[in-house]
């Protein structure tokens, strides 16, 4: 594993097909990954599901472990 790099796990889900349309039009438009949109996200429902304990729990930990770099 080279520095810095996290090792990532493959899931697969079911998604909507006009969700997955749109998500892929946002992929090129902003020259991202599918995987790296959806990391994104991911993240931003943790934050948003973590934040009103302020404690530190399980959400958190992956959060900061994710290496986002905001």
């Amino acid at each position: 594993m080279l520095y810095g790099m996290r090792q990532k796990r493959t899931f697969s889900t079911r998604i909507d097909d006009e969700l997955l349309k749109a998500l892929k039009h946002l992929a090129v438009d902003t020259d991202k990954s599918l995987g790296e949109l959806l990391e994104e996200a991911i993240r931003e429902l943790m934050r948003k599901y973590a934040a009103p304990k302020q404690t530190k729990g399980r959400c958190s930990d992956a959060i900061e472990k994710s290496g986002d770099a905001r």
